[in-house]
Parts: structure tokens; sequence; C-alpha cells
């Protein structure tokens, strides 16, 4: 999610406000962007390969990080399904996308590791489950747009980023805050002590996967609520928001 440039969150605010055919150009575009990226990721992958090989002293990083960089370029273009089905209200198919798509690649990563246990075939049967994962969400991605045509704006190019930009840059921060710390101990500590700390100073996992759904689930649902000025709604659901997590925590 870094390295999408606060994109996925930008669906969240932009689609809700949109008409149809808007929707479709922004889905479109952002999946364009998002392809881009994932291609240069895989190039500085692959092409960086030997010289990551060298850097650790492990020769066999060569051919395996040039065979996982064909993924990001399956992946990135479908890492936002989940804001995707939310905003068009398929609240309980993303869930069940997500929950399907965990269970299958452990199931089937588990398999080729006890069975073969070789690095390669693991990375081979991902890249066929990603791809798979790609036609199934593109699919999905064109279904509820597919009577309408499609034009390219590049307004809303501008507004995407304008909007998501200042995101990620606020994200990049908070990532820097959170690991500052295991740096810190890394320079000072020796390896045996930073091990104890890193696994030891951890996140509740719930936590932040309780925050980021509730987010996720009412962020469409404020937007459309911001732009038909319906002010008193929006502190009605802010205000019950807090109370439901504050009875979660």
């Amino acid at each position: 999610s870094f390295l999408l440039l606060g994109i996925p969150q930008s669906i969240n605010y932009f689609m809700p406000i949109l008409e149809r055919d808007s929707q479709k150009t922004f889905l479109f575009q952002v999946i364009i962007i998002t392809s881009i990226i994932g291609l240069l990721i895989s190039g500085v992958m692959y092409f960086s390969a030997a010289s990551f090989a060298k850097q650790f002293h492990n020769n066999d990083l060569f051919p395996i990080l040039k065979l996982y960089a064909i993924i990001p370029v399956f992946v990135l273009p479908v890492t936002f399904f989940r804001n995707f089905f939310i905003v068009i209200n398929k609240h309980i198919k993303s869930a069940i996308y997500s929950v399907f798509i965990s269970i299958i690649k452990f199931i089937m990563v588990s398999i080729i590791a006890i069975t073969t246990k070789k690095i390669e075939i693991i990375i081979y049967g991902l890249i066929i489950f990603d791809i798979f994962q790609f036609i199934v969400i593109m699919g999905e991605y064109r279904l509820p747009y597919k009577d309408i045509k499609l034009h390219f704006d590049s307004i809303i190019v501008k507004n995407m980023f304008m909007y998501s930009i200042p995101l990620w840059l606020a994200g990049t921060m908070g990532i820097i805050s959170r690991e500052i710390d295991k740096i810190v101990i890394s320079s000072t500590f020796d390896p045996s002590q930073y091990a104890i700390y890193a696994n030891g100073a951890m996140q509740i996992p719930f936590i932040s996967a309780i925050t980021g759904g509730v987010i996720a689930v009412i962020t469409p649902e404020m937007v459309k609520l911001y732009h038909n000025k319906k002010t008193e709604q929006m502190i009605s659901i802010w205000h019950k928001t807090i109370l439901d997590r504050k009875s979660v925590g």
C-alpha cells in the first residue's frame, strides 16, 4: 500500500460523489496508474536482482527475485478491490473475497511448501494464483459499468493525486514513526536483544483491522453527506462510530 501513493483511499472519497459514467472513468484510470506502478516495481526488482543477491551475499536470491518480479504487475491493480466493493455497497462480497483469497492462498502455499520444499515452486504457485485473482477481480470491476462507454478525463486524475498524495505522505510519516524505535534499538544493541524487542514491541493486530475496516465503510457515506450538506447526519454517524469503537476497545 505504501507504493500505491494513497490511491486506494482516494476511491473511497471520489467514487461515491461521481456519476456512473465518471465512476467507470475514475476506476479505469486508477487501474492504469496502478498497473504502471506495478510495471515499474517489477522492472526495478528484475534488473536489480543481481545487486540484491550480491548485497546479501546470497546468489540463490538472483533467480528468485527475477521470478518474483512478475507478481507486482498482477497484484497492484487489484489491491483496492475491497475499497471498490464497499463503495458500490457490496460489503458482504468484499468480506467473502477477502477471506476466500486469504484461505486459498494459505492452503496453496502450505501444500506446495510441505510437498516440494522448494521456494521456486511456491513462487510459481503464487504467480498462477495472482493471475487468476487478477482476471476475476477485473471482471468484477467491469461488471457494474459494462453498459457505459469509457472515456479519459485528465481532471479526475489531477484531483485524485491532489487528494491521495497528502494521505500518502501522512501514511509515510506514520510508518517512519512506527519503525524509528526499531532502527534505534538495532543500531544500539546486539541482534539477539533486537530480536526480542522486535517480537515483543508489536501492535495488537485486531485493533488496526477494526479501525481500518470501520473507516473504510463510513468514508463513502460521510463523503456523500458532506457533498449534500447534511452536516448533522455526518456528526451523528461520527459520534455513533466513536461510541461503537469505544465499546469494542
